[in-house]
């Protein structure tokens, strides 16, 4: 088991379009904190959270 958390899975609402499973984490560069994120699927595609994570 990993000791620190690597970033977290998010259900975000959008205006238009079915619920989206969006991965959000942080990247250091040049010292610099770097938010990231990035878009795994839809809910319609992706219905549980455990089905996003797998």
């Amino acid at each position: 088991m990993s000791r620190f958390q690597e970033g977290s899975l998010l259900r975000l609402k959008r205006k238009t379009g079915p619920d989206a499973w969006v991965f959000r984490w942080y990247e250091e560069i040049n010292g610099e904190r770097k938010y990231r994120k990035s878009v795994i699927g839809t809910v319609d595609k992706l219905p549980t959270r455990h089905a996003a994570e797998a």
